[in-house]
């Protein structure tokens, strides 16, 4: 920050006092002598550390690379001899700061995937589809093998996010689809595989025709259409059903009803008489609510 930077915070607050960065590894900067510069240590008389907080980082990460072995030797053996009180201690502590470790966490998660959304491209890769907004894109395994790999790294986000970062966003394997059309490209792989038994042809006739009567009857004026105002979309191939209200609802339902979604759902709404509370959405507006709780089109 240096010294100017230092009196313009003084000027706003009068009372915050300065403290150089100082120490074997200090900087021998000024800042304000408060805990967003420097630590705490509760064994200095103003409870802060000598050396700066990026100081700081920058000796741990210079002393972890020199004696890298020693130190996951050490941290195995604590481990293994203290593993009770720490994972206590653990638990306690996220139990206590639930909010601030889900902020701090969100907001790592936001930043490594718009890097990653930025490597790969920003773009949906679908032929002449254009949407590049953050909140549509999404991970696509371009061999069809997402299942498997995430069952290697974890089914979260942060787990797929980790892996590009980790092995240096391999674009051989991974391309960035809107939600919409990473729907579709799984139905046309599903469709390959279909049952051709007349029998298989008549219940997907079925399912289809039930599908479209329950989203045509939450669609605006009740023509087949994604709800959110200024999306486009009409294809009851991109289309979803989507529980207003409150992030949370959904889930509540599904849950509620074990887990039967799809067709069971379509067919307890119809025999409910179509309750309100529901409406149509393509994938990108639903996954964008659901994930953010707004969309971009709104």
């Amino acid at each position: 920050m240096g010294r100017k930077g230092y009196d313009l915070i003084k000027e706003k607050d009068p009372s915050i006092k300065n403290k150089r960065c100082g120490g074997e590894n200090g900087c021998g900067k000024l800042y304000p002598a408060t805990e967003e510069y420097f630590p705490k240590d509760g064994r200095s008389k103003n409870g802060l550390g000598s050396s700066c907080r990026a100081c700081l980082v920058e000796y741990c990460a210079r002393r972890y690379l020199k004696n890298k072995e020693k130190i996951r030797e050490w941290s195995a053996v604590y481990y293994l001899k203290n593993k009770v009180g720490i994972l206590k201690r653990g638990s306690i502590y996220r139990s206590k700061n639930k909010n601030t470790i889900n902020k701090k966490q969100n907001g790592k998660y936001s930043i490594n995937r718009e890097l990653c959304l930025t490597t790969l491209g920003h773009k949906c890769a679908w032929p002449e589809c254009e949407i590049a907004r953050s909140e549509f894109l999404a991970f696509d395994h371009k061999d069809n093998d997402g299942a498997k790999h995430r069952k290697e790294i974890g089914s979260n986000g942060p787990a797929i996010i980790n892996w590009l970062i980790k092995n240096d966003f391999p674009k051989d394997r991974i391309q960035l689809l809107c939600h919409n059309h990473n729907w579709l490209k799984e139905r046309m792989r599903r469709h390959s595989s279909l049952s051709m038994t007349s029998a298989a042809r008549w219940a997907r006739k079925s399912r289809a025709e039930l599908k479209l009567e329950v989203l045509t009857r939450y669609s605006p004026d009740q023509k087949l259409h994604c709800s959110c105002p200024g999306c486009e979309v009409d294809n009851i191939d991109l289309l979803s059903l989507d529980h207003e209200g409150k992030r949370g609802v959904g889930a509540k339902h599904r849950k509620e009803m074990k887990n039967q979604g799809g067709t069971l759902t379509y067919l307890w709404l119809k025999n409910k008489g179509f309750p309100e509370g529901y409406r149509t959405l393509c994938h990108n507006c639903n996954k964008s609510f659901g994930s953010y709780g707004y969309c971009p089109h709104v």
